[in-house]
């Protein structure tokens, strides 16, 4: 495959490919180190594309709103007009809708670009590994390297032999799935930590599980997950669950 197809790769970035050529993409992804080097740029591509673009509309509309109306009444003769900043904020606001659309083509407000947005890989804790533990290490690197074709074989391998049978190494399964845009297959991951009612990764795998169901379009699996974090002020995501179920109400 010709790695500078870019209108691809967004579209496996995305989840968006059919789920044959998606199969396929994957086992290019194992066997091809300049497609994997092409897709972790895409990824962070769109994802500068989109932060920077949103700071950038925020810088401007503090900037507007402090010129317009934090000077004091005896100088409000000298506030410059505001139309030409509106006019810029205005600019900001199309770009970010015009990349929305290059990139995702239906805009933000959509389930999916929600995902995009509260998504990020959980955080795995650097373990001090024995010598009989080499292939646990290796998953670490890969892991936090971001190359998740190359380190889920190595994960698979040894959740079958029981070496990474642990709470969070199930979690580091389900995020390496929703990576390789397996939402399904990332949720069964995730169900087998609630099952065991494991206390400390519970709510990982709760929030995971949701931006899974986000990933899928299912918004009413989503929200019945992120209403049992909302509801526990003390749980892990509790604050980003409040605010994507607001955002979901939006989408309404």
């Amino acid at each position: 495959m010709d790695t500078n197809n870019n209108s691809k790769i967004d579209d496996f970035i995305l989840g968006r490919l059919p789920e044959d050529e998606a199969a396929e993409f994957r086992v290019q992804l194992t066997q091809d180190i300049e497609l994997q080097l092409a897709v972790a740029q895409r990824r962070e591509l769109i994802d500068g594309i989109e932060t920077h673009a949103r700071q950038a509309l925020k810088q401007k509309l503090q900037n507007i709103h402090t010129e317009a109306f934090g000077e004091s009444p005896a100088t409000v003769a000298r506030v410059r007009p505001l139309w030409p900043r509106l006019a810029a904020a205005a600019t900001i606001l199309l770009l970010i809708a015009a990349l929305g659309w290059w990139f995702w083509g239906s805009g933000a407000s959509s389930p999916e670009m929600l995902y995009v947005d509260y998504y990020a890989a959980y955080d795995l804790n650097s373990g001090r590994r024995s010598d009989g533990e080499a292939d646990l290490r290796r998953i670490e690197e890969l892991y936090r390297a971001g190359d998740y074709a190359a380190a889920w074989p190595l994960l698979q391998a040894q959740l079958q032999d029981q070496s990474a049978n642990t709470s969070e190494w199930l979690l580091v399964a389900g995020i390496m799935q929703l990576e390789l845009n397996q939402p399904a297959t990332a949720r069964q991951y995730f169900q087998q930590i609630l099952d065991r009612q494991d206390f400390n990764y519970a709510d990982q795998a709760r929030w995971y599980s949701a931006l899974a169901y986000l990933k899928e379009s299912n918004v009413a699996s989503a929200q019945a997950l992120l209403q049992s974090l909302a509801a526990d002020s003390g749980a892990d995501h509790h604050a980003a669950a409040v605010e994507l179920l607001d955002a979901l109400d939006d989408l309404k």
